[in-house]
């Protein structure tokens, strides 16, 4: 079956392929949505601050918590 697809697949132009050098320098964003609980988003903080490669930038978003 894969020898009578050879030669037929068509270059996908929405698919973008990456080096291992460019996803060493990889960067990304994380946003931490939390409600009510402090303990947990402060777990998850220390869980991203133990991250080999660390995010760029974190961003806490508080969901209307009470006190």
């Amino acid at each position: 079956m894969l020898d009578s697809l050879e030669g037929r697949a068509k270059k996908r132009k929405d698919i973008v392929t990456f080096s291992a050098a460019d996803l060493h320098a990889a960067r990304c964003a994380v946003v931490l949505v939390h409600y009510n609980s402090a303990r947990d988003a402060l777990a998850c903080l220390r869980a991203l601050n133990a991250l080999t490669a660390r995010p760029a930038c974190v961003i806490i978003a508080d969901n209307a918590s009470r006190p």
